[in-house]
């Protein structure tokens, strides 16, 4: 995964870096309305941008005026206020190569000012080291935003899965990476034609060879397989 996605990029208001330059860290919104004293925002929209005072630091919130509920399908009971709690408790990246970011996200960016955001560029690898016991999540939607398809609302909510690939450890990790991807992608493409699994709620991640079922075997035919994990729950099915 590092190899296919070395670096992660994330966008932030410049009136945030020296704040994140002197603690070297990245938190989710949540945690800085709870250290500015008003948590009661957490499952609130923001409009506009907010800027925070926390310490001596004064922080700026970019607004999530891009969240219409009216676009949404909000499942499992979840309201909107839910999706947005769930949204300020994450830290959301792009995924990009050395030279920027995917055409995604360069897309996406086009609707700040350089004058008042910046990007910063993290290696995935470093970012790992630094979280050893948080496990990233794959997302099909980087703000929640959702917008109508086809005449259909977005679904929203704690029933996205992830299909994971995962092969055992004969061959190169380019090659590994490759079939883990290709594997999961034929699960999801199985799951929506035969079942008629909405292909919105399912994501498709390839792990390779770095997650094996059996660590102690990695060339074992065991560590071929592809995981269902409800990112709800961090619940697995093969």
């Amino acid at each position: 995964m590092i190899e296919h996605r070395p670096f992660l990029y994330h966008l932030i208001s410049r009136q945030n870096l020296s704040r994140i330059l002197d603690t070297r860290s990245l938190v989710p919104a949540a945690d800085l309305l709870r250290a500015a004293g008003h948590e009661e925002l957490i499952r609130q929209r923001r409009p506009k941008d907010l800027e925070l005072v926390i310490g001596s630091d004064r922080v700026i919130l970019r607004n999530q005026k891009p969240l219409v509920e009216a676009n949404l399908l909000l499942e499992d009971g979840w309201i909107f206020a839910d999706l947005i709690e769930y949204l300020n408790e994450l830290v959301f990246f792009w995924p990009g190569t050395p030279s920027g970011l995917d055409p995604l996200g360069t897309n996406f960016l086009t609707r700040y000012s350089v004058d008042t955001a910046a990007i910063l560029r993290v290696r995935l690898a470093s970012a790992a080291r630094a979280n050893p016991v948080v496990r990233p999540l794959f997302s099909k939607y980087n703000t929640g935003a959702g917008r109508f398809s086809a005449g259909k609302p977005s679904p929203r909510g704690p029933t996205t899965f992830v299909v994971a690939g995962h092969t055992d450890s004969i061959g190169s990790d380019a090659y590994n990476q490759d079939l883990s991807e290709r594997r999961a992608d034929t699960i999801k493409r199985y799951l929506t034609a035969k079942y008629g699994i909405n292909g919105t709620d399912l994501v498709t991640v390839g792990y390779g060879e770095s997650k094996p079922k059996d660590p102690n075997a990695p060339m074992d035919p065991i560590n071929r397989r592809v995981q269902v994990v409800n990112m709800d729950t961090k619940t697995a099915s093969k």
